[in-house]
């Protein structure tokens, strides 16, 4: 037991020093866990990037490939997303998806701009697909304001 727990840390240390974008950190029998970190210009989009306005139900999409998200944990198993963030003293906090904000901003002009960001995901077999949808659907440098998620780190979750 002690030796399974030094090697549970030792694999958590060398994760968080890794730059991958995607890193496995523990494996047990039954769970798995997987960081999913999306840089800003990963994001794709469901639309036309033209940088004109969207309605048409666009978002934002990053997909992954887990080769641990097999046909066991597809088919008699759990997966949960969480988003990892910063909170105001700097600690390290998870948000379980979906996951939804509202956002207040100022565009360049100084006119208010409310709208809501969600983040939600779907999985199959050996893959996973997080989502950002902005409630009014603006793409890129709508209003002088960016639109485009930031960097995103995930954890995917998976138990059986």
């Amino acid at each position: 037991m002690k030796k399974s727990y030094l090697l549970g840390v030792l694999v958590l240390l060398m994760a968080g020093l890794s730059s991958c974008e995607k890193t496995t950190i523990v494996e047990s029998p039954n769970w798995k866990i997987v960081d999913c970190n999306v840089g800003r210009s990963q994001w794709s989009y469901t639309g036309d990037e033209s940088g004109s306005l969207q309605f048409a139900n666009n978002y934002f999409y990053a997909g992954f490939d887990l080769s641990q998200l097999n046909k066991t944990i597809f088919n008699d198993g759990n997966v949960q997303v969480y988003l990892v963030e910063k909170n105001s003293r700097g600690e390290e906090m998870q948000r379980p998806l979906p996951f939804s904000r509202h956002i207040e901003e100022w565009d360049e002009e100084g006119n208010q701009l409310t709208y809501t960001e969600t983040y939600d995901y779907f999985y199959g077999i050996g893959w996973i697909e997080i989502n950002y949808t902005a409630s009014d659907f603006a793409y890129e440098e709508s209003w002088g304001i960016q639109f485009r998620p930031d960097s995103k780190q995930f954890r995917v979750v998976m138990t059986w």
